[in-house]
């Protein structure tokens, strides 16, 4: 059994995170059009909107994050209201990792 190990998102994450982020099965639940590029996928991460929480998931020892949580926090009028978006990479589907996430 992969030992899963969730941690806040550092930057020096988002190599595996656009990895991920870019993969068929994970962007394809997205709804977003058209594939971002590396580069717009790092920006997103360096410059994240206010309240905005991340979370990534790390299996063995090799560390590389196969998965990300984020929680997406709204002010005002809709500050009662939040937006959670996971992904997890193909090959480690079906192993509870997006549970341990959420």
């Amino acid at each position: 059994m992969n030992e899963i190990v969730i941690r806040a998102f550092e930057m020096s994450d988002w190599e595996d995170i656009a990895e991920l982020w870019l993969s068929p099965n994970c962007h394809w639940g997205t709804l977003q059009m058209p594939y971002p590029s590396r580069d717009d996928i790092k920006k997103k991460l360096e410059n994240p909107h206010p309240g905005i929480y991340r979370l990534v998931a790390t299996v063995n020892e090799n560390k590389k994050v196969v998965g990300m949580a984020s929680l997406h926090t709204n002010q005002g009028r809709r500050a009662h209201v939040a937006g959670l978006g996971m992904l997890v990479r193909d090959d480690y589907q079906h192993q509870g990792i997006g549970s341990r996430l959420s």
